[in-house]
């Protein structure tokens, strides 16, 4: 389906012009910002296959607006319903958040009240959530090594680390996550306010999943141990407020550094499964698995832990 049609169905259905399409981002489900007479809208789009993921953040949102949470407000079209539905696609509008033009230094004690709200409000959520699990955050990896016909010995070292990480969360709590909880979902708005956006990877996983993702400093593709440091103390200044909220075992708050380890699993796989097995080659794989090493190294040096392969 060409945009123009769905644009063109979006200004019957809502009753607005669009003057522009400001950007466009591909994901599980696919944003555009419209510029348009009324102001500006986010609108989302998705085919049948990633229907229900949309139809699940949507959900969220609606009963995260009944707890006055800072979130972006669901928009109705004119016949007073949340989805317009228009040949094999579904879009939902939403309002646009301004963010502040002040390029935003993190604040991890009210980053630990916001999160910690929002997963107090969610333990409320009656509504089933896709249920994550070991398959999601590790072995998707694996399988798609082996379809990329990567060197097996190397795909041995991928599994008996993600195999030994995932023995680490066995005591951990189930609830509700986010899913993708880094810092470029959350904004500052013109009042100084965090809102939080994009729900479309919203589960039933691991609620600490959360805290580590907001809370990483360390670079995907280059390993520095002083962003370790620097996320342990994030990590630490975070859990001071978010614990008033919710509560943490002992067992999630040693957590950290194996889910920094899995997170490398978990978003290389989304990352193939949205752009395609050809988005990544060995050499890309080579460079993940000397980040790990390195990460390994470092976490053992810090902390003590080992990596019992």
């Amino acid at each position: 389906m060409e945009l123009l049609d769905i644009i063109e169905q979006v200004e019957k259905s809502y009753g607005i012009t669009v003057n522009n399409v400001l950007s466009i981002d591909e994901g599980v489900s696919c944003s555009q910002i419209l510029e348009s007479t009324n102001g500006k809208y986010v609108m989302k789009t998705a085919n049948d296959a990633f229907k229900d993921t949309m139809n699940d953040s949507l959900d969220i949102l609606l009963f995260l607006e009944t707890k006055d949470f800072n979130v972006p407000r669901v928009i109705k079209n004119l016949s007073g319903d949340c989805v317009t539905e228009f040949d094999d696609n579904t879009i939902i509008l939403y309002e646009y958040i301004e963010a502040n033009e002040i390029e935003p230094i993190f604040d991890y004690k009210k980053l630990g009240t916001l999160v910690g709200e929002l997963h107090l409000h969610l333990s409320d959520y009656k509504q089933d959530l896709l249920i994550r699990d070991k398959y999601f955050f590790i072995d998707r990896y694996i399988e798609i090594l082996t379809k990329k016909n990567y060197d097996i010995n190397k795909i041995e070292k991928y599994k008996r680390l993600g195999d030994f990480l995932w023995t680490k969360l066995e005591k951990l709590e189930k609830g509700y996550c986010h899913g993708d909880l880094h810092t470029g979902n959350i904004i500052l708005d013109k009042k100084f306010e965090y809102n939080i956006i994009d729900f479309d990877t919203s589960c039933m996983a691991y609620s600490i999943y959360d805290v580590m993702i907001v809370c990483n400093l360390t670079d995907y593709f280059e390993f520095n141990e002083t962003a370790l440091k620097e996320t342990y103390e994030s990590y630490r200044t975070f859990l001071s407020e978010y614990t008033k909220l919710c509560k943490v075992s002992k067992e999630e708050e040693e957590s950290l550094y194996y889910l920094i380890g899995i997170y490398h699993y978990q978003l290389q796989a989304t990352i193939v499964e949205i752009y395609g097995l050809d988005c990544i080659d060995h050499t890309f794989i080579d460079k993940q698995l000397e980040w790990l090493e390195e990460w390994m190294k470092a976490t053992t040096s810090l902390t003590g832990l080992q990596f019992d392969l």
